[in-house]
């Protein structure tokens, strides 16, 4: 026999496939859907990486992942955002962008950590990065390059030419759907 699901346990599942569907179109949010009226200010754009030394097909991308300290900050900050919008103390669309703007700000610390621990990796060097989408593009030899993947933070090694692709997105403007 199924128990009825308590609040607490419907808001942390909620919260979960929001984070989920956050995770997955925060880089492809749409800000022309914003209001004059809204209070939230849009987060900056980060700078333009410099070019990379090699030619992006030639590396490795490395997509990183939120450890399970950021993940469950960013739960705990979607919780508080549930609660927020269920009590009517915030519209769902502040909610959303204070959950995006957290999220981006949580990968961002995950390239730039990555970046520091890369530095005292032999047979590996970070050539460009791109802290909104958590890629690191890597110079890297094969086993060092595989050895990554241990690390906790690295979802996976995609080939170079994704950066070129990853950064081509980030150059064109969002076009509204038909």
């Amino acid at each position: 026999m199924r128990e009825t699901p308590t609040r607490r346990r419907l808001l942390q599942t909620t919260g979960a496939v929001g984070v989920a569907g956050l995770a997955g179109c925060a880089q492809f949010s749409n800000d022309d859907d914003a209001t004059e009226d809204d209070d939230v200010e849009p987060e900056p754009e980060t700078e333009p990486e410099e070019e990379p030394d090699i030619d992006p097909a030639d590396g490795i991308v490395a997509a990183l992942d939120l450890d399970e300290d950021a993940e469950a900050e960013l739960m705990e900050l979607n919780e508080e955002l549930s609660e927020q919008v269920q009590a009517e103390e915030i519209a769902p669309e502040e909610a959303q962008a204070e959950l995006q703007a957290a999220q981006s700000d949580l990968i961002a610390d995950a390239v730039s950590a990555f970046e520091t621990d890369a530095e005292a990796m032999d047979g590996i060097v970070v050539e460009g990065t791109i802290p909104e989408m958590g890629a690191v593009l890597l110079d890297a030899e094969d086993s060092p390059a595989i050895s990554l993947l241990s690390d906790g933070n690295v979802a996976a090694l995609l080939p170079g030419i994704e950066f070129e692709e990853m950064q081509a997105a980030q150059e064109q403007p969002m076009q509204p759907e038909p």
